[in-house]
């Protein structure tokens, strides 16, 4: 994959440098003029003059001059840093550059180099760049869907889960486990960046509430789902953890490629089979109002009031 400056930006970035240049010497210019004619003016008009506020103007002058051409510096270097980052990207077949080495390379310190990849990234000099700020890396990827900066992750104490109390022991179980996961989803739903295996994520989510609300509210049937909370949902939560992880590595060999693809391809299935797993549930409780619409029916034929089924 080639990787490239924004012409566009650069040159934008260079030519504010000029102008800065440009600016810093007028303003300095002007200040001394002013600081000179003041000065004359004062050794005319004044017999015991004080050279206090022309050397105001003088100083004014240089201080906002130096600051301008300062600025100016950091921009091209900021250019030139950008040009030296992609010479080394393209020197290596990955495209791939550790942060500690690279600030070895460019002969400055870890913290400058991070400093200058944000302004590039944000100024869109390297439209194609991320910095991997949790692995220590900087790669280029054109289809990056995420943030172009990935920021470390700060370490938080995992909230210990809800205690749920129903007075069925089993139920209990059951529910907290179903809270546990559902708490995972969603902490993998706001670290994965693929939009389309996102919104699968969230279907499943969804589904997998409105079964533990089933059985909440139909604690008999815990047994039904055994195997959707014992199999079902602890594979699904494995994947989708793989597949996080994954997609945060800076070097996307063929195999780990592949790898994400199935996961990605595989998401469907698993809410389809989520699908089938909650009508199933309901399919004793269609059952149970089927039978008792019948037999509804039968008492009203008995006494002759009628099919309910015709009234409705």
């Amino acid at each position: 994959m080639g990787i490239e400056l924004s012409k566009s930006k650069s040159f934008n970035t260079t030519l504010k440098g000029i102008l800065q240049i440009v600016g810093g010497c007028l303003f300095t210019s002007v200040c001394g003029v002013v600081a000179l004619l003041r000065l004359l003016r004062m050794m005319f008009e004044t017999a015991g003059f004080s050279a206090g506020e022309p050397m105001l103007y003088f100083l004014a002058g240089c201080a906002g001059g130096v600051a301008l051409i300062t600025l100016a510096v950091k921009n091209f270097m900021l250019v030139s840093r950008a040009k030296k980052l992609v010479r080394l990207a393209n020197d290596r077949s990955r495209g791939t550059l550790d942060m500690y080495k690279l600030a070895s390379g460019l002969g400055c310190g870890r913290k400058e180099v991070v400093r200058d990849i944000k302004k590039l990234i944000h100024r869109e000099i390297l439209p194609t760049a991320v910095l991997d700020l949790q692995n220590g890396a900087l790669f280029f990827e054109e289809r990056w869907e995420g943030p172009r900066i990935l920021l470390k992750e700060r370490i938080k104490p995992k909230p210990e889960p809800e205690q749920i109390s129903t007075g069925n022991q089993d139920l209990d179980e059951v529910l907290t486990k179903g809270q546990a996961y559902m708490a995972q989803m969603s902490e993998l739903s706001l670290r994965i960046a693929n939009q389309t295996v996102l919104g699968q994520i969230r279907e499943i989510m969804n589904i997998t509430g409105q079964i533990f609300d089933f059985i909440q509210k139909n604690p008999s049937q815990i047994r039904q789902i055994r195997q959707f909370t014992g199999y079902y949902l602890p594979t699904t939560i494995k994947l989708l953890t793989d597949y996080e992880e994954m997609g945060r590595q800076a070097f996307k060999g063929e195999n780990l490629t592949d790898a994400m693809q199935r996961i990605e391809n595989v998401t469907e299935k698993i809410k389809q089979t989520f699908q089938n797993e909650l009508d199933h549930l309901f399919s004793d409780k269609a059952m149970d109002i089927s039978v008792d619409i019948d037999v509804m029916e039968q008492i009203m034929r008995n006494e002759d009031l009628g099919d309910i089924s015709k009234k409705l």
